[in-house]
């Protein structure tokens, strides 16, 4: 939703210096009604861009006029203001609907607040009761993205209807692998977005493993495609980020140039820029092309969405250390071939978690083993994580390169220490902003996390407290390969098996 966002130096006393020039929307079958409420919003320097008679005009109104602010009726014929804000919020989670009601429709009234409606007033309005409720939804412009829906399949979608029915033509999608084949019928559809392919998909506090999440682009927003990320980053990118308060980052994770882009683009970033970020790609860890355009699905590739935004980040991995440090001294690409100079980076790992637990790891139960001991290297007084793949020789591959001479740790997952993590992760997330500031939540989680979580059936803890936390905040993410984010230092760092909940506010 595109706001205008103008402070207005009222010459009137203190009570009139926090509003704001709104445009305004009044829904109402009373035609004196109407007349009232518009006699008050120009009084208070509000600029009532239409009427609506009904809950099907003011739907349709509101698509039109975009207004800032709605006041909405809750009685009148054909439908009531309730089914008005249902049908509205649908279509806009952002939209601000201030309810209009006499004495005795208390249910009714809890029923639109539960449905998104922002606040109400009681008749007969008065300019002092219609400010007050101005002042509490002001302007908090939504930049990123204009709206946001899940859908199962392309029949529930109807993209057709969807292309009509939305107001620009720029989407992203998060599409889970499942359903990877929805790509060709994106193009055949000549439906143009831009997004990547993950293990599962996060909306509103559940995972799906087919479908996709669809966000419609606000006109404040752009996102940039690196169709290979070997290359070196444009210069001219830096001047588009300039001012830009977030990036959101979906890179190929199985690409080997992975680490090589992540240092490139770091130095694109202006130091007050925060970024996020997830990798795109499969389960079964096959490199295969899972970022798309409306030109097709391509490898080795990342977008950049970027927009005025700020958001409050919290990242955790809730990994304690099982054995170490040990210093890694000889590395292969993405393989720790030696550690402290002597012991073969496989056999060190093997026997450790032998000994410790009386696990042998072979090609059957390596994955399930290795996701819930990864390799934690330290790294400015934090442990990054990484999830080790497959045996590469003598050697232990994972999906992010090593530095040499840096310490490593054998790190051990637990379930208590998985549900903690989670819930550092949404305080550092949620500390210092209101509710009322809070306006969308991104939830990235790690696969090899994710993966022990429904080994243990916690699954539905972790996501309750989510949900509960973040009530009537739209919630959408995916489970990624990994998780990259730029929070409180100069360095974008990449984690394997984190939680990471951002909150754009």
């Amino acid at each position: 939703m595109n706001f205008n966002n103008h402070d207005l130096k009222s010459k009137q006393t203190n009570l009139w210096e926090d509003t704001y020039r709104y445009k305004l929307m009044i829904v109402d079958d009373a035609f004196i009604a109407r007349k009232l409420i518009k006699k008050f919003a120009k009084e208070l320097n509000t600029n009532v861009v239409c009427e609506a008679a009904s809950a099907a005009e003011a739907f349709d109104k509101y698509v039109e006029f975009e207004p800032d602010v709605v006041t909405m009726d809750i009685s009148m014929p054909g439908g009531t203001g309730v089914d008005a804000v249902k049908r509205i919020k649908m279509y806009d989670p952002r939209a601000k609907i201030l309810m209009v009601t006499s004495h005795g429709e208390e249910e009714m009234v809890i029923d639109a607040l539960e449905a998104g409606a922002k606040g109400f007033l009681l008749k007969p309005v008065t300019k002092e009761s219609l400010l007050n409720q101005f002042n509490k939804v002001k302007h908090d412009p939504y930049k990123m993205f204009r709206s946001v829906h899940y859908f199962k399949d392309l029949s529930e979608a109807n993209l057709k209807e969807l292309k009509s029915f939305y107001v620009r033509s720029d989407y992203m999608i998060f599409l889970a692998q499942k359903s990877k084949s929805l790509v060709e019928s994106f193009r055949d559809m000549q439906f143009d977005c831009v997004g990547g392919i993950f293990p599962e998909i996060i909306y509103n506090a559940e995972t799906y493993d087919e479908g996709f999440i669809i966000f419609e682009l606000s006109k404040e927003a752009n996102y940039k495609f690196i169709s290979d990320m070997e290359e070196p980053i444009d210069e001219s990118l830096k001047m588009i980020l300039k001012n830009k308060k977030t990036v959101l980052a979906l890179a190929d994770g199985l690409s080997q140039n992975l680490d090589g882009f992540i240092d490139n683009f770091s130095e694109k970033l202006n130091e007050a820029t925060s970024l996020i970020g997830v990798a795109t790609g499969f389960k079964s860890m096959d490199h295969e092309a899972s970022i798309f355009t409306p030109k097709g699905v391509t490898k080795n590739s990342a977008l950049l969405i970027y927009s005025h935004e700020s958001i409050q980040t919290g990242q955790e991995h809730g990994l304690k250390k099982l054995s170490g440090p040990f210093e890694i001294t000889k590395t292969k690409f993405n393989t720790i071939m030696e550690f402290d100079n002597e012991e073969k980076g496989y056999n060190l790992y093997h026997n450790t978690i032998k000994s410790k637990l009386g696990i042998n790891l072979n090609k059957t139960s390596f994955l399930g083993v290795t996701k819930r001991f990864p390799i934690g290297i330290k790294k400015n007084k934090k442990t990054i994580i990484r999830q080790v793949i497959r045996k590469n020789n003598d050697g232990l591959f994972a999906m992010n390169g090593f530095e040499l001479n840096s310490l490593a740790y054998i790190m051990e997952y637990t379930k208590q220490d998985a549900l903690k993590a989670q819930e550092e992760a949404l305080n550092k997330a949620t500390q210092f902003l209101e509710k009322e500031q809070m306006k969308f939540a991104f939830i990235f989680e790690g696969l090899g996390r994710r993966d022990i979580e429904k080994d243990d059936q916690i699954i539905s803890n972790d996501l309750a407290l989510i949900k509960d936390r973040l009530k009537n905040i739209p919630q959408c993410g995916v489970v990624s390969l990994m998780e990259f984010s730029k929070i409180d230092s100069k360095e974008i760092e990449i984690h394997n098996c984190s939680i990471l909940i951002s909150i754009v506010h």
